[in-house]
């Protein structure tokens, strides 16, 4: 049965050994950040962590984290057993996402225990934090979802973009334009209107699963997240904007999202592990309500070098986003994909196969490498299915004794980039070059027994 809400979850992981309650203060500057680096460097990754008290907040204003940084405690998010095979999880999560649940509307719920509007409405009454010191600020929004609408078709989209805060009731957020986010905010502020967005945090693990996933335009994300809990999201409306927040949510912050105003936002630690992207003009939101639970925990993230829980969670939703690409529309004969975390999981694609003919392996790399789930994927490789991609090790052995540099190895120039790859010239702007590599054994030259 799926938990009711995040606190549900937080107690599944301290049932399982996998939760920390720090209870002596900790100060959200820094400090906290610090606490969850040494959790998420340790081998495998140490538990999640739920701050208790922060300076110069009130006791059971509480911040959470680490919530899904390793395998065990993804499969606790799903109510898997905490010792499902990752092959098994990719499987798992696919399958559910096969079979959305549409969200059912409620009046009130949890998350309205607390309604504070106008002036009332002050972001900073939550032990926001300040990660790490070269971060340009405060960061309310890391583990989230971005509620908003088509301003002409009323489409709904739940997305993660971060939030940097620039006063008690104004946050700046980023977004590329190409994001369904980016097209809602285009059409508003071209009418010259704010478009209305509601900022939900803490509510099911799965919202940010599936707001993170990168669904087609115009699919709903609560679908989405009730098909992979396995039971309909209970939905609440906003009181400030035409919009719904999950009633179980911990945190919803109501506001506009300015037309044509920006406010410096950045730096901030990127899931490429370093500093990217400087400072850049973002549009502001202008707060108009929050709601919230008694007691209230703000779920945050620590971003940066891999891996981290970003990275464990686009390594599974980027897999299966493969899998069902392939599955789907071809080429036939690859067996499975892995988006590894350590090496940043929307920068590098290890996929197993089964050739079957002449550049077999080739088209499968370079389908993917144009498709929309591998956009931002740097480098490629093709292994055949006898390669374990779970293993590092194998995985080289096959670039080692089954590539020729001058034969197997593509550069593929002027790809669309992210910009927090720290390798691409500023000047250059938004693309860079793919690395594909054919690792597979050639079908092009006489069998050799011995290489069996």
């Amino acid at each position: 049965m799926a938990y009711a809400d995040l606190r549900e979850f937080i107690a599944a992981l301290e049932r399982a050994g996998e939760l920390l309650r720090v209870r002596q203060e900790v100060h959200w500057r820094y400090e906290l950040g610090g606490w969850s680096r040494l959790s998420l460097e340790k081998r495998p990754p140490g538990p999640a962590l739920l701050f208790e008290l922060l300076t110069g907040y009130p006791a059971g204003y509480r911040v959470f984290t680490c919530g899904i940084a390793a395998t065990r405690r993804f499969c606790i998010a799903l109510e898997l057993d905490p010792g499902t095979p990752h092959q098994e999880l990719l499987a798992t999560y696919r399958e559910r996402l096969d079979q959305p649940l549409p969200p059912q509307q409620v009046d009130g719920g949890p998350c309205k225990e607390h309604v504070l509007e106008g002036e009332d409405a002050l972001l900073t009454r939550f032990p926001i934090p300040w990660w790490t010191p070269r971060d340009g600020g405060r960061y309310l929004g890391t583990w989230h979802g971005v509620v908003s609408k088509d301003p002409e078709t009323g489409q709904r989209n739940i997305g993660t973009y971060r939030l940097m805060l620039h006063g008690p009731r104004h946050c700046s957020i980023g977004f590329l334009p190409s994001s369904h986010l980016g097209q809602h905010y285009a059409k508003s502020e071209a009418r010259g209107e704010p478009l209305e967005v509601a900022i939900v945090i803490g509510a099911d693990e799965t919202l940010v699963m599936a707001g993170a996933s990168g669904f087609p335009y115009g699919v709903d994300e609560y679908a989405m997240a009730g098909g992979l809990r396995r039971a309909p999201l209970h939905v609440t409306p906003c009181e400030t904007v035409n919009l719904e927040a999950p009633a179980n949510s911990e945190i919803v912050i109501e506001g506009l999202l300015l037309p044509k105003l920006r406010a410096p936002e950045g730096p901030f630690g990127e899931h490429s592990g370093y500093h990217g992207g400087g400072v850049r003009p973002r549009p502001i939101i202008a707060v108009s309500a929050i709601t919230h639970r008694s007691d209230p925990i703000l779920r945050g993230a620590l971003l940066g070098k891999p891996p981290t829980e970003d990275h464990l969670l686009y390594s599974v939703a980027c897999s299966a986003a493969a899998m069902r690409m392939f599955a789907t529309h071809g080429p036939p004969g690859v067996t499975a994909v892995h988006c590894p975390p350590e090496g940043d999981s929307v920068m590098l694609a290890f996929i197993a196969m089964r050739p079957t003919y002449v550049g077999h392996a080739r088209n499968v790399a370079r389908t993917f490498a144009a498709s929309s789930e591998g956009r931002y994927v740097k480098n490629v490789i093709v292994v055949d299915d006898d390669i374990d991609i779970y293993d590092f090790g194998q995985v080289w052995w096959a670039i080692n004794t089954r590539t020729q540099g001058s034969r197997d190895i593509e550069v593929q120039r002027f790809n669309a980039s992210s910009r927090s790859d720290p390798s691409i010239p500023h000047q250059q702007g938004d693309w860079g070059d793919k690395v594909l590599i054919d690792a597979t054994k050639k079908l092009d030259y006489d069998y050799v027994p011995a290489w069996d």
